[in-house]
């Protein structure tokens, strides 16, 4: 008798999944990632609290810039309910010809195959000592 396999995706496919989400702009799939009462971090521009206000803030960010692409860069497992994702956000502001750039990092807590909290920084080695600081406790 084999013992049977968990068809739960890793936390690393449950990264991945939200960068191709945000890509085709699927805000129901995306804000069903979160946990009803997740919060989303991203000082110094406010703090989100519940699906509603995720949402909101998610459609105003994602739904600026035309051409979107967020691309993965590096994503690391820090515990079974940590995760450290590297992204690269590139998109054309409505009504402009010009690029705009801008990579962050993102700290998640996860239970459930769902986000609790997120946080985003745009100092990457921040980012890295603020995950770090998680994993040890």
């Amino acid at each position: 008798m084999t013992p049977e396999r968990s068809t739960a995706p890793s936390l690393e496919e449950l990264v991945k999944i939200s960068i191709d989400v945000s890509n085709a702009l699927d805000f129901d799939a995306l804000v069903d990632m979160f946990a009803p009462d997740a919060v989303f971090d991203i000082s110094p521009l406010g703090v989100f609290e519940g699906r509603p206000a995720i949402r909101k803030l998610l459609e105003e960010w994602l739904g600026m810039l035309e051409d979107l692409s967020l691309e993965l860069e590096e994503v690391e497992v820090l515990r079974e309910d940590l995760t450290l994702a590297v992204v690269l956000e590139r998109g054309r502001p409505a009504g402009s010809d010009a690029y705009v750039a801008l990579r962050y990092a993102a700290v998640a807590t996860w239970a459930g195959g769902l986000m609790l909290r997120a946080r985003n920084f745009t100092d990457i080695a921040a980012a890295r000592a603020f995950a770090r600081l998680l994993a040890a406790q």
